[in-house]
């Protein structure tokens, strides 16, 4: 958790309540999330960089910034008591492999 400012996590989530190893869960989820998306974008303008064609890099990437994107928007809105998991989509998947195998 980050902060106690207005519109941080503490402000409203204090160290050791119920909620914080969750409301830390969540934030760490998500950091882990921006700073890989930071390093595709940075090994995609490394490519470019050096000529190379990343057009299909590129629009994994802008495919797995929605969730991101969506995962941010939700984590105010959620109800733990009332939400169950999804299954995972298969798009998300199917961008992990083609990540993964753009990677060999």
């Amino acid at each position: 958790m980050v902060g106690t400012q207005a519109r941080h996590c503490g402000s409203c989530h204090q160290p050791g309540s119920a909620t914080a190893g969750q409301v830390e869960a969540i934030y760490q989820a998500l950091k882990s999330a921006d700073d890989a998306y930071i390093q595709a974008e940075d090994a995609i303008a490394l490519g470019s960089e050096k000529r190379l064609i990343m057009t299909q890099q590129e629009e994994i990437l802008q495919k797995a910034n929605t969730p991101l994107i969506e995962a941010r928007a939700l984590q105010h809105t959620v109800s733990l008591a009332t939400s169950r998991p999804r299954p995972k989509s298969r798009s998300s998947s199917a961008t992990r492999r083609e990540l993964r195998q753009k990677r060999r």
